[in-house]
């Protein structure tokens, strides 16, 4: 099944979730970090945050950046809805969140990815030559990638 997506960056437009995805009231961010309140990220000025919208505009996916030094934003939240997760919709996501850094000055992005899962590999594969240095840590996998031109 192919869904219909597009990706926008937040900018105070009013947004509606679809059913079966909204910020989960605390999240934990690496494997020595304290959890976040996942709605106070959401609404910091300081985040950068890509939707993923359906057809019928609704949320099914988001991703948010946050600055880590001037050059550098560390990506600390990525979902999907989960029936839809394993379609590529993480590609179309990160497409417009890199282009968006990319805009703002940034060269390097920053993430944790889950091992167990798959989503390590996943990323590797498809951040390959771009990746300037990568680690496990852990459940984790620790990425610093160079964002794309």
């Amino acid at each position: 099944m192919s869904i219909e997506a597009k990706a926008e960056i937040y900018r105070g437009q009013s947004i509606e979730w679809e059913s079966g995805l909204a910020p989960t009231p605390i999240i934990t961010i690496g494997p020595d970090a304290s959890p976040l309140e996942e709605r106070d990220m959401l609404s910091d000025d300081s985040s950068i945050i890509a939707f993923l919208l359906n057809a019928n505009s609704k949320v099914i996916g988001y991703s948010v950046a946050r600055p880590a030094s001037p050059d550098t934003v560390g990506i600390h939240l990525t979902r999907i809805h989960p029936e839809l997760r394993g379609q590529g919709l993480v590609g179309v996501l990160m497409e417009t969140l890199e282009e968006e850094l990319r805009e703002r000055g940034y060269q390097y992005m920053e993430r944790h990815a889950v091992v167990d899962n798959g989503y390590a590999d996943k990323v590797e594969r498809h951040y390959k030559e771009r990746i300037v240095f990568s680690e496990d840590e852990g459940k984790t996998r620790f990425f610093r990638i160079r964002i794309g031109r």
